[in-house]
C-alpha cells in the first residue's frame, strides 16, 4: 500500500527558505501594486477581471487598467514560459532573472513617477 507521505517532496533546507523568501517577495509585490494602482492586484486575475467588468459600466478607466494588468499578465506567462523552454538547464535562474528585471524597471517607473508602468512591469513579472 503506498501512503500520501510517501510522495511528499523533501527539499534541502536552502531550498526551503528561498521559497519562502520568495512566497513572501510575491505577496508584497502584490500588496503594492494594490496600493499603487487603486485597490487592483497584480496577480489576482479574477480579481482583475471583476475589475474589468464593473468599469466597463462606466469607469472606463478602471476597465482600461484592468484590461491592461490582464494583457500584460497573459503577456508574463507566455515570455516566462518561451523563457523557461528555451534556456535549457539555467531555466531558473534565466526566469528567476527576468523577474528581478521586470521588478527593477518597475521600481525604477515608480521613482519617475509613472504609475501606469509600474503596474505593468509588475503584471509581468507576477506571471513571469
Amino acid at each position: 500500500m503506498i501512503f500520501y507521505r510517501d510522495y511528499i517532496l523533501r527539499y534541502e533546507r536552502r531550498a526551503r527558505l528561498l521559497a519562502i523568501c520568495l512566497a513572501g517577495l510575491a505577496g508584497f509585490v502584490d500588496e503594492v501594486g494594490f496600493l499603487r494602482l487603486g485597490r487592483s492586484f497584480v496577480s489576482f486575475m479574477s480579481g482583475k477581471s471583476t475589475r474589468m467588468a464593473v468599469g466597463l459600466t462606466g469607469r472606463t478607466a478602471t476597465a482600461v487598467l484592468a484590461g491592461s494588468l490582464i494583457t500584460a499578465f497573459v503577456t508574463g506567462v507566455v515570455v516566462g514560459s518561451l523563457l523557461a523552454s528555451s534556456a535549457g538547464r539555467s531555466r531558473k535562474a534565466i526566469v528567476l532573472g527576468a523577474v528581478s528585471l521586470l521588478l527593477s524597471v518597475g521600481a525604477a517607473l515608480g521613482r519617475l513617477g509613472f504609475d501606469d508602468g509600474v503596474g505593468i512591469a509588475m503584471a509581468l513579472a507576477m506571471a513571469v
